[in-house]
């Protein structure tokens, strides 16, 4: 369930057909053919879209946007999380949302979270419109992610599911 007083869909941004840079990377360098996916936090669902027209099994979840839970039933070779972390207040809630993330992920698969960088942030906080903004590696460090890349506007963490 969202957070009332946290207003992160609304930083949930349409961008028709073109797919987030973090997807766009991940297609490229890290994803097989056909992979089956979750999009944790999808937002409006530009990501799931374009990995579906690019053969991927995509589906999305989102508190706001996609709230049916039916998505977060199965398990995936590959779960994203993109620019969702930098936008909730609460470390728990934080915490709970990764956790949700690496739930769903099949032996051996790879969860990826993206967040924006300390310099596309600014001040942490709250914004007038409601929203939160903040920069938290140090969380995905302690949760046993490694940073696979970084350029200007985020960085991408990742971390795998061992098969045993």
């Amino acid at each position: 369930m969202p957070n009332k007083k946290n207003k992160s869909h609304l930083t949930a941004i349409a961008r028709g057909d073109r797919p987030s840079l973090p997807v766009q990377w991940l297609a490229k360098e890290a994803l097989g053919p056909r992979s089956k996916i979750l999009d944790y936090g999808c937002g409006k669902g530009a990501d799931v879209r374009w990995l579906q027209s690019k053969g991927h099994h995509a589906a999305g979840y989102d508190p706001f946007f996609f709230p049916e839970r039916f998505a977060l039933e199965e398990r995936y070779e590959v779960v994203t999380c993109n620019y969702v972390i930098n936008v909730i207040a609460s470390e728990g809630e934080r915490i709970d949302t990764i956790n949700s993330c690496l739930d769903a992920l099949l032996p051996g698969g790879s969860c990826f979270v993206s967040i924006r960088s300390a310099k596309c942030i600014g001040p942490q906080g709250y914004r007038k419109q409601g929203t939160y903004q903040g920069y938290h590696p140090g969380e995905l460090r302690e949760l046993g992610f490694n940073l696979v890349r970084r350029v200007t506007g985020y960085e991408l963490h990742r971390k795998d599911k061992s098969n045993g």
